[in-house]
């Protein structure tokens, strides 16, 4: 990658603080359809990279371009901060969508991967496109012809099963998974007939930051889901 596009990625991974990317055989990449400054501000995005990296799948994050015309001039593919691997070289994205107009960044994206964006369009060579986060719990559908599958609504005990699905046994298995899944949604096979969303239990609660970010629009904050559980077990000051 060029330097010109390379030097701020570098420069904000070596400003953030938190554990390090180990690097793996399965790996998952997770897309914020919008700039990392608000990518790495989302709670949701932070604690469900969290939970894969637990689970010892090597998680990178992508991120809309800060300029996206001048990445779509640099005619480079859309790259993930931790290796700079394209993102089209990835068995299975994992897509946090927070508002519909972010769905507009998410095609964005795609074009920039060089991905098909519409379900229908892709191939067995194409990754693997598993969408969650807060749209799944209003109004998911816009996004249908875009994914392979959802999880509706709080993810925290059923996105490793939908990865580990996916990772093991691709499409087939992506489906299997998530049909059996609590708030599992395939539009493919499900239309408009949404599910039920699921809720977590206290179990992988309270969700928090993995990563300090100094360059996020919320900078340098330690994000801690606000919650009885949460305010129970923050330290005392």
């Amino acid at each position: 990658m060029p330097w010109k596009h390379n030097e701020p990625i570098v420069e904000r991974l070596a400003r953030e603080r938190g554990p390090g990317f180990t690097p793996g055989q399965a790996r998952v990449a997770l897309l914020y359809p919008s700039p990392y400054r608000a990518g790495m501000s989302s709670l949701g995005f932070q604690w469900i990279h969290e939970l894969l990296t637990r689970a010892g799948f090597a998680v990178e994050r992508a991120f809309l371009p800060d300029d996206v015309d001048a990445w779509r001039r640099s005619r480079l593919p859309l790259c993930t901060y931790e290796t700079q691997t394209p993102l089209r070289d990835f068995p299975i994205i994992g897509v946090s969508l927070a508002y519909e107009l972010e769905l507009a960044g998410m095609l964005t994206a795609f074009e920039l991967a060089g991905i098909p964006a519409r379900r229908e369009d892709r191939t067995g060579y194409d990754p693997l496109v598993l969408l969650g986060g807060p749209l799944t719990f209003s109004n998911p559908l816009p996004a249908a012809p875009f994914v392979d599958a959802m999880l509706l609504g709080e993810a925290e005990e059923t996105v490793v099963p939908a990865v580990e699905a996916a990772i093991s046994g691709g499409l087939d298995a992506l489906r299997a998974a998530v049909a059996a899944l609590p708030g599992g949604y395939l539009p493919e096979r499900d239309g408009d007939r949404l599910p039920t969303i699921a809720k977590a239990s206290d179990a992988e609660l309270p969700a928090r930051s993995r990563i300090i970010a100094p360059d996020a629009e919320l900078s340098s904050m330690f994000l801690l889901e606000g919650s009885a559980a949460a305010i129970a077990s923050a330290p005392s000051a």
